[in-house]
């Protein structure tokens, strides 16, 4: 059967897209719709204009003086009607009325109005009304493409329980306000009709629309053509993803198109450039940096938990370099309340500006995790200002001469990745450096004269290698989850887990799998985000928690509280049941503790290592600034944890 296929041209808004794009036949039931044509141009003063019009075509030329005293009308705003009327020629610079436009004002003119029948789409599938009215006149008829579509068209399936059911007056006033605002943005004039003057035939016309789709070079992702010319449809992009979740045969049909565009594997081409810093003496001073200036497997550029840890670790390094002993004793001797006192003192000194917050006290464990090699940036900011508030020599004063507001930036920047870390945000994908590796750079350099970078930091693959790994990454996360579940994940976890699948999808043994225990840990602490605040807490002492969850676990059937559950800090399990989520081991302790014991048994039933998985994943991320090279069988576990607890989540 040949299909009424209708004819707008050939849409074409894609940029850069994997292949060539293919075509769907979208079905809509089409209604004709009678409303009223073009106005005349009174329709288009206000009030305020035809009165003054009226009153100089009555009486002449008169001023804004007289004609504010004839009105009652403030003269200010008199004087603006007038200079309107002005600048759209209605009257000249003596406030005479223009005779050549008298016509198109004068209501006496306006005897008849004219109608005119227009076409009005509602979409097959979802029942959505699409913002387009086609007039129909001789000069815009409408066509249908000729050649017979079915050859080269993927068709949609018609859902027929909205054959039945016409639109509303209200609806083709709604529709030709988003049009007028559309054609507003193009400088063009347009009007609304009164929902009395629209009349609709209840019988629909089916056709099917030509809707050109494309996969995006960028993120893997399909996008729809707007069937009339108007940039993307996201009507169309919102109901192919629902027809997706329960139509196998089209589901189908879009993972075989995208491993079609995947073509045969290939050998990634990667960058063989040094920087300049990538030498045998830097590698022998600063190890822990350098491996965090590498790129990630499946990555171009650095993400930004590398940036960050290069960060604590330069002024981990930092300090090493210089005399630390006497600064180490003296917050040693001090109490922790004075720590944020001195710390504003020195910053000060040193010649930053600091307004953003108080630094935090540096505990005794800080320090000693200090001692012992650990960098986390309060404590090595806090120990690398003190030293340079008795050192004139040191490079954070010069930095601080070049960007007084440097620790401002710093914080933000952490305040960034904290929220990102912890699955609050999600950054589009690397298609470019983030801004913040310039900061980085800039702040490595001063700190560690011998690290320098090139202008120009070589990308790690080619633009198409890093299309296909995340077109792979892309499918592999659909096919695993199924369009369904997939769709209810939302954007931050699908990207979240899109970006964890690259590293998977090019990953060898002993691979730094940091940043992808990280994305895993993220996009499960997001699936546990709003379950506390949707629920009262319990009431309960903080040094009750870990109790309480242990119980309901054994008596749900999930075992005792793994380790790494028992040693979340109190604090954050009562921040994250108000509402304001601290870590996936919060979350994970807070769900426990506000759950229903139906709840907890059906976790248990789908899957008994819940727990287990849990702080398997805590237990591998660690604190995120040192390299995780992970044989590939457990990154294969880390992946499987994840996974099969999201899946759990989602059902329950």
């Amino acid at each position: 059967m040949t299909l009424k296929l209708l004819d707008y041209g050939k849409p074409n808004p894609f940029a850069k897209t994997l292949g060539k794009p293919r075509n769907l036949a979208w079905p809509v039931n089409a209604y004709r719709v009678t409303l009223p044509g073009a106005r005349a141009k009174s329709a288009h003063l206000n009030p305020f204009e035809l009165l003054i019009l009226n009153l100089i075509d009555a009486g002449g030329p008169q001023d804004a003086h007289t004609l504010s005293q004839e009105t009652c009308i403030p003269e200010d705003l008199v004087q603006c009607v007038l200079m309107r009327l002005c600048d759209r020629r209605y009257i000249d610079e003596h406030n005479c009325i223009r005779d050549e436009e008298r016509d198109s004002w004068n209501d006496k003119t306006d005897k008849h109005q004219e109608y005119t029948t227009a076409l009005l789409f509602r979409d097959s599938f979802s029942g959505k009304i699409f913002p387009y009215l086609h007039v129909l006149d001789s000069a815009n008829p409408l066509r249908k493409q000729d050649a017979d579509p079915e050859k080269r068209h993927k068709t949609i399936r018609a859902n027929h329980k909205y054959l039945n059911d016409p639109p509303t007056p209200r609806d083709v006033v709604r529709t030709s306000r988003a049009m007028m605002k559309r054609r507003f943005a193009f400088g063009k004039k347009s009007y609304l009709p009164k929902i009395q003057q629209v009349t609709i035939a209840r019988d629909a016309e089916q056709y099917h629309l030509d809707c050109p789709i494309a996969i995006q070079k960028s993120d893997g992702e399909f996008r729809i053509a707007d069937p009339f010319g108007n940039g993307y449809s996201l009507l169309l992009e919102s109901s192919l993803r629902q027809a997706l979740e329960n139509n196998e045969n089209l589901s189908a049909w879009l993972l075989n198109w995208r491993k079609d565009l995947e073509g045969p594997a290939r050998q990634r081409t990667e960058t063989t450039t040094k920087e300049s810093y990538d030498n045998d003496t830097n590698w022998g001073c600063y190890p822990e940096l350098l491996k965090n200036l590498l790129p990630i497997r499946g990555s171009r550029y650095r993400a930004i938990g590398q940036i960050y840890a290069a960060l604590e670790w330069a002024f981990f390094y930092s300090c090493y370099e210089r005399s630390y002993n006497k600064v180490i004793r003296s917050l040693e001797l001090e109490t922790q309340e004075d720590h944020s006192k001195r710390l504003r003192a020195a910053a000060k000194e040193v010649g930053f500006n600091q307004k953003l917050r108080d630094f935090r006290p540096v505990s005794p464990g800080k320090l000693k995790a200090f001692l012992n090699g650990s960098a986390e940036l309060d404590t090595v900011l806090c120990i690398a200002l003190l030293i340079a508030q008795t050192d004139p020599s040191h490079p954070l004063r010069d930095l601080a001469e070049i960007d007084p507001d440097f620790l401002g930036r710093l914080f933000e920047f952490k305040r960034k990745r904290d929220s990102q870390g912890h699955g609050a945000i999600w950054l589009p994908p690397d298609d470019k450096r983030l801004p913040e590796e310039l900061f980085m750079q800039n702040t490595v350099s001063y700190l560690l004269r011998s690290m320098v970078f090139s202008d120009t930091s070589p990308q790690a693959m080619s633009d198409d290698d890093a299309a296909d790994i995340l077109l792979e990454a892309r499918t592999s996360i659909q096919q695993e989850f199924g369009f369904a579940a997939f769709n209810r994940l939302g954007v931050n976890i699908q990207e979240r887990l899109i970006d964890a699948e690259r590293f998977w999808i090019e990953c060898n043994d002993n691979d730094d799998a940091i940043i992808f225990a990280f994305d895993l840990s993220a996009a499960m602490q997001q699936m546990f985000r709003d379950r506390p605040s949707k629920q009262l807490p319990p009431d309960l002492n903080k040094d009750d928690y870990h109790g309480r969850a242990n119980e309901k676990a054994i008596k749900s059937g999930l075992g005792h509280l793994p380790d790494e559950l028992r040693s979340v800090n109190p604090i954050k399990i009562q921040k994250t049941l108000q509402g304001n989520d601290q870590s996936l081991g919060a979350c994970a302790v807070a769900f426990l503790l506000i759950s229903h014991e139906d709840t907890l048994a059906i976790v248990a039933d789908a899957q008994p290592s819940f727990l287990d998985h849990i702080n398997f994943i805590l237990s591998s991320r660690g604190h995120g600034n040192r390299p995780l090279p992970l044989p590939k069988d457990k990154i294969r576990k880390l992946r499987h944890s994840c996974f099969t607890t999201i899946k759990t989540l989602l059902e329950v």
